[in-house]
């Protein structure tokens, strides 16, 4: 129990935010992957003395049709290569969208979040931004719903990011930016790996389907 407490402690100690993960500075470079649809250049800072990822590549999809995709949380069950096996769209306006996803994990407890996104603009970027929805945010009864279909699930209990696409030169630079902490048992520095390992693969799997819709 002690144990237990101390990690809950450590976890609730960090608060990245929005505006310091989107920040440009401090980024390092860590690895580059060669991929199918080219190169994913991986970078990583510290936010708040917590880790935190980039992914960055170009296509020559244009931003308006990679943003839908990025905010259509539902779809993401279809195309994504990580093992979404539920999502829900609770509620949307124009200005941002709530939803709920649920991960199936091999080795650990699966995991399950509810987020609000935002979107917005920056010069002729669009972007879509996420955090999370606390206790379900205005949707308590769903989920509590999931609470009581998944007692041995856990929810993440960090969950920053977005989407950036800006274009540039008949290409669109697309940002993959992610401060996340699963929740539960998992070592920090296991959790650590494990995202800036797999985090090419969001970028490859929305270029993929990007493709595969303007076909």
């Amino acid at each position: 129990m002690l144990s237990y407490l101390i990690l809950l402690s450590n976890v609730f100690a960090y608060n990245p935010t929005w505006k310091e993960l989107y920040d440009t500075s401090g980024w390092t470079h860590s690895h580059t992957v060669d991929t199918d649809v080219g190169n994913i250049y991986v970078y990583k800072k510290e936010v708040d003395s917590f880790p935190c990822f980039q992914g960055k590549a170009t296509t020559k999809i244009e931003p308006k049709i990679l943003i839908e995709i990025a905010a259509d949380a539902e779809s993401a069950t279809e195309w994504s290569s990580a093992d979404l096996t539920e999502a829900k769209e609770l509620s949307r306006t124009k200005s941002y969208v709530e939803y709920y996803q649920y991960l199936d994990i091999p080795i650990f407890s699966d995991r399950y979040w509810f987020a609000r996104g935002y979107f917005e603009t920056d010069g002729k970027a669009l972007l879509f931004h996420w955090k999370k929805l606390d206790k379900g945010g205005e949707h308590p009864e769903f989920y509590k719903e999931i609470q009581e279909k998944y007692p041995s699930a856990e929810e993440t209990l960090i969950n920053i990011g977005g989407w950036v696409f800006t274009p540039e030169e008949g290409m669109t630079t697309i940002q993959y930016l992610i401060c996340t902490h699963p929740g539960g048992s998992v070592p920090a520095m296991l959790q650590s790996v494990g995202t800036e390992q797999t985090l090419p693969n969001n970028l490859r799997d929305i270029i993929i389907e990007a493709k595969r819709r303007t076909k």
